[in-house]
């Protein structure tokens, strides 16, 4: 078997043979048949910034600070059951007390994170809220 040969054979070999890495050490695959649209969005300014961002309660989503520099309005898209895009205005957005305007994400030497409120709650959330669980009523 000449070396070429020999080293395409044990490429083959060593990406059958693998098993995919979990992305979180001890988890779980998740049991919501809603999946990820359920807590994962967009989050669109009207200057063209996209960014993701993640709902952590009916009316609140965290997000990139460093998304929402740039000015303009902001609106967060999520997507319904059928998969249909559903618009929610965002009424305030909230900047880490430590986040430094002007940086690049590279240099930022604070925590590259805002908070935005919705006019409205209306994000599917499948955990309960973070401070439930400090109060003791979260759901078991």
């Amino acid at each position: 078997m000449t070396p070429r040969r020999f080293l395409f054979v044990l490429t083959c070999a060593l990406l059958v043979g693998t098993t995919p890495a979990l992305a979180v050490v001890g988890g779980v695959p998740s049991q919501d048949v809603r999946g990820a649209r359920a807590s994962t969005l967009r989050v669109e300014t009207s200057r063209g910034e996209l960014c993701s961002g993640a709902a952590i309660a009916p009316e609140l989503v965290l997000t990139a600070a460093h998304c929402l520099m740039g000015g303009g309005s902001v609106s967060v898209v999520s997507l319904d059951t059928k998969f249909r895009a559903r618009r929610h205005a965002v009424v305030a957005v909230l900047p880490h007390p430590s986040f430094v305007p002007g940086t690049t994400p590279r240099t930022q030497p604070g925590a590259d994170l805002a908070m935005l409120r919705l006019a409205a709650p209306s994000l599917p959330t499948s955990s309960p809220s973070p401070w439930a669980a400090v109060s003791g009523r979260a759901r078991r």
